[in-house]
């Protein structure tokens, strides 16, 4: 039993930590302008950017 609790808890913290970020902000130098990725209500990334 103690090593079924063991394993849940290893792969709970294991999914949970390989997830993509979803709230934050990452500075890129190659990127000039802001650039925004939002999720819709089936968790579909849509991405929003400026071309110069």
């Amino acid at each position: 039993m103690g090593v079924s609790i063991l394993l849940g808890g290893i792969l709970s913290y294991t999914v949970r930590h390989s997830l993509a970020l979803e709230d934050g902000a990452i500075a890129i130098p190659a990127i000039k302008s802001e650039v925004t990725i939002k999720r819709d209500q089936w968790g579909i990334p849509h991405i929003y950017a400026s071309n110069l």
